[in-house]
């Protein structure tokens, strides 16, 4: 199954799990993620959310990544709201979701321009043991930046640069200067 998918040729991976599944053959969480990185390698993330359904169903854990995968394609498909679900579930679950499960949905979010959004799941994330990296970060900052919400973005990215990294400076910069504009009355 692993030669198929790596050659693209997912309609074959998806008709093999079929074979398994008649055949009474034990499926595992490796054969899982098999066919969902097939449907997800095809933008069906229709059918790789149903596949991890399907392994919820079956009392299968899926593996950190099953999950990223499944987040990928539905975050390239601008479905950001069934990565914030998919999140919700994972939580549900007992289980806690990746940085980059979080990374996903910042990204949809951020394409969807829903940046209440955006930060309340940034906020969960800081909230986690999970330390939030540069892209998340300045994915929050340009959040805060649109919600014209500079003193908390700064907040953050004073934050961000005690912990040794600055690679906030542009977007914090901008925060400064649309800060001041406002301030100035410059701006709305």
């Amino acid at each position: 199954m692993a030669l198929a998918s790596t050659l693209h040729q997912w309609e074959r991976v998806i008709e093999l799990f079929e074979h398994a599944k008649s055949s009474d053959l034990a499926l595992d969480t490796t054969v899982f993620d098999l066919v969902i990185a097939a449907y997800a390698h095809e933008g069906q993330w229709e059918l790789a959310l149903a596949m991890l359904e399907d392994m919820w169903d079956r009392r299968l854990n899926p593996s950190e990544t099953t999950y990223n995968c499944v987040v990928d394609v539905l975050q390239v498909a601008g479905q950001w709201r069934k990565v914030i679900e998919m999140i919700n579930h994972i939580k549900a679950r007992g289980e806690e979701p990746s940085a980059m499960t979080y990374k996903a949905a910042f990204l949809g979010c951020a394409q969807a321009q829903e940046w209440k959004t955006l930060l309340e799941l940034f906020a969960d994330l800081k909230a986690t043991f999970l330390a939030p990296d540069v892209q998340a970060v300045n994915i929050a900052l340009v959040a805060y930046l649109r919600l014209g919400d500079y003193d908390q973005g700064l907040k953050l990215a004073k934050e961000f640069a005690s912990s040794g990294n600055q690679d906030t400076l542009t977007l914090t910069a901008r925060l400064r200067a649309q800060k001041q504009e406002k301030e100035e009355g410059n701006m709305p």
